[in-house]
């Protein structure tokens, strides 16, 4: 088994023991099982899943990190989370399109002078990331709505 915490700025959403854990990495998904080597991994707006015997838990999540310790223990901390029964699938999918429309229509440079991603343009990234990983995991947890 696998420890997990679970952490956000607002505090602990989790401290269990899981069988199996898949978390969404910036390089593609990652599977964690019990034995695996240590690692750091950055993580980006995603589908966060665990599984302990049958029950499987989802959540979306936003950016963050993972460490996997040599002890099969696991901290995530990440900048906001959801569990997949507490999202307004509805109202995620409203700040998608919406998150698309603004990205359609964007004409301005994407960077500043010095190089640095426009404040306003990341925005709207993170918000269409935001938005995908609810749906991801609302999708995930209860198949096709």
């Amino acid at each position: 088994m696998l420890r997990l915490e679970l952490v956000t700025p607002s505090g602990a959403l989790a401290d269990t023991s899981v069988d199996e854990l898949r978390l969404p990495g910036t390089l593609g998904e990652l599977g964690v099982l019990p034995g695996h080597r240590p690692l750091l991994a950055a993580l980006r707006s995603g589908v966060l899943a665990w599984r302990c015997g049958s029950q499987e838990t989802t959540l979306a999540i936003g950016p963050g990190f993972a460490k996997v310790g040599a002890l099969d223990s696991v901290l995530v901390v990440t900048e906001r989370a959801l569990r997949a029964d507490q999202i307004d699938l509805d109202a995620a999918r409203r700040a998608l399109a919406a998150s698309q429309t603004a990205l359609q229509q964007w004409s301005a440079p994407l960077t500043n002078a010095d190089d640095t991603p426009d404040p306003q343009y990341a925005a709207l990234l993170d918000a269409l990331r935001w938005a995908e990983a609810q749906i991801g995991a609302a999708a995930s947890a209860t198949g096709p709505r």
